[in-house]
């Protein structure tokens, strides 16, 4: 049986100054090398500091789907 390897914690302040580096134009992928995590985390976090979708908008997307 493998224990599985605690998670880190990153604080809000070290997100923030990732997402700002990002929105600055610095590429994703060399963010995450440099940062040692991966990029999904990043466009995950990127993705939550934007909120969530406009109520309105999702619910036009829905009424698309809709046949």
């Amino acid at each position: 049986m493998n224990p599985s390897k605690p998670q880190k914690q990153y604080t809000p302040e070290s997100k923030a100054q990732a997402i700002e580096r990002l929105t600055l134009g610095r590429p994703v992928a060399e963010l995450a090398e440099e940062l040692c995590l991966s990029a999904n985390l990043l466009y995950s976090w990127k993705s939550s500091s934007q909120g969530a979708p406009c109520a309105a908008k999702s619910t036009s997307s829905a009424r698309r789907m809709r046949f």
